[in-house]
């Protein structure tokens, strides 16, 4: 998937200890994937991604709330950093807005538009998930 001249990279971040990483899958197929790993004496949610057909269905919520459970499991604290519109769905899982930074990404630095803060959110009680 990635190419041979990645395999060493990305073996390495499958492999690194305090990494796990989850796959939502409906039947035979991946709909979704998010990363966890150890970070200081804090779990750091990252990279949770849905496939655009499958959004609006849970699965990204779903995905948050399995790997922080994962997280206070391990740690005192989880964390991690989203796009303003989905601060209210980690809000619903227990995350609180505790800062803003902003994020330069080289693709857009020749653009005149400035780059979207993105909100640090932190956890330290498992989700619970109203149906």
């Amino acid at each position: 998937m990635y190419g041979e001249p990645l395999r060493p990279l990305v073996q390495q971040a499958f492999t690194a200890p305090g990494n796990r990483f989850v796959v939502a899958r409906d039947d035979d197929r991946a709909v979704g994937c998010a990363r966890l790993w150890d970070v200081g004496q804090s779990s750091y949610v990252s990279a949770v991604t849905v496939l655009p057909g499958e959004r609006g269905r849970g699965v990204g919520t779903a995905i948050s709330a399995h790997l922080t459970r994962l997280g206070l499991a391990r740690h005192p604290l989880t964390w991690l950093t989203c796009e303003a519109h989905l601060v209210p769905m980690y809000q619903r899982l227990g995350y609180e807005r505790v800062g803003t930074h902003v994020q330069a990404r080289p693709d857009r630095l020749s653009r005149p538009r400035q780059p979207g803060p993105l909100r640090w959110l932190r956890c330290g009680r498992p989700p619970r998930l109203s149906r």
